[in-house]
Formats: C-alpha cells, sequence, structure tokens
C-alpha cells in the first residue's frame, strides 16, 4: 500500500491517506478479497477518503491514471456499488 502513499503524496492529499488505508483494513477484516483486486480496493477507498475530507474529491480518471489503467470506470462504480459494507462501517463509525 506504500503506491498509495505515493499517489497522495503526488496529488498532495497526505492527509487522506490515513484514512483510506482504515478503511482497506477493516474492509479486509470482514471480507475476503483477490490479490488482483486489491489495487482496485485501494483506489475506492482513497475515493471514499477524499470525499469525507477534501474539498475536491478524487475523480475517477486521477485514479485510473495513477493505477496505469488497470482499472476502469465501470469497475470502480461497481466496487462502490457492491461493497456497501464500506460505506456502512464508515457511517457507523463517523462522530
Amino acid at each position: 500500500m506504500l503506491y498509495f502513499l505515493q499517489v497522495c503524496q503526488d496529488m498532495q492529499c497526505e492527509s487522506i491517506f490515513p484514512l483510506a488505508m482504515n478503511y482497506v483494513d477493516r474492509f479486509l477484516t470482514s471480507t475476503r478479497v483477490f490479490k488482483c483486486h486489491l489495487q482496485l480496493l485501494g483506489a475506492v477507498c482513497l475515493m471514499i477518503a477524499s470525499k469525507l475530507r477534501l474539498c475536491k474529491c478524487i475523480q475517477h480518471d486521477e485514479l485510473i491514471f495513477y493505477t496505469d489503467h488497470s482499472v476502469t470506470v465501470q469497475q470502480i462504480n461497481v466496487s462502490i456499488t457492491n461493497h456497501n459494507k464500506i460505506y456502512n462501517n464508515i457511517i457507523q463509525e463517523m462522530p
């Protein structure tokens, strides 16, 4: 996940990295994820963290660029839609 720290540094949004990795960790404790989907999971968690913490959230095209086009807009949208566990965990633990 050091790769995602570098992405956050490039985008000058290091403040969301710990939150995004927290979401990754919490999701992985409750759901089995294949190794080939970890980059997609990280990208989705970065997007969710940016929506909650930044004035301008990370966009799909930025994540696709940083993953070297290994994920698509459709995959990101499906992951967000299908993995409501991430949203449920976030909402439950928000102050």
